[in-house]
């Protein structure tokens, strides 16, 4: 089945909820996951296309927090310092270009991440 419009916008505001993310810090990480959480609960019945990118997206945002987490710690043995700005990088490119694929209307899995929402 094509996913209408709409489906496209929704699922392209997932992947760019993590861009927002990254752009300021650990406060909206939280939020862009709460605003994933929410959408994929309220759309999940009605949209399997809106579904299965939550379901994308959250994982890859927990991931991204918890690798974030362990960089962080990671600082105190010098790698961290490398490792944090990398993450940055990589969850940033990673998410636009889900973004993409979701405006596109295609799907994305995020390579290397935790899958804890099946």
């Amino acid at each position: 089945m094509i996913p209408s419009r709409e489906e496209k916008n929704w699922a392209l505001a997932l992947h760019v909820s993590t861009c927002v993310s990254f752009i300021t810090y650990l406060a909206p990480i939280i939020a862009g996951l709460a605003f994933c959480i929410v959408v994929w609960k309220w759309v999940r019945p009605e949209s399997p296309y809106i579904s299965r990118h939550a379901k994308e997206v959250i994982n890859f945002q927990i991931s991204l927090l918890i690798y974030t987490t362990v960089a962080g710690i990671l600082v105190l043995a010098a790698i961290g310092v490398i490792l944090l700005p990398l993450l940055g990088i990589i969850g940033f490119v990673l998410s636009i270009y889900g973004a993409v694929k979701a405006a596109d209307g295609d799907f994305y899995n995020y390579p290397y991440i935790l899958r804890l929402i099946k």
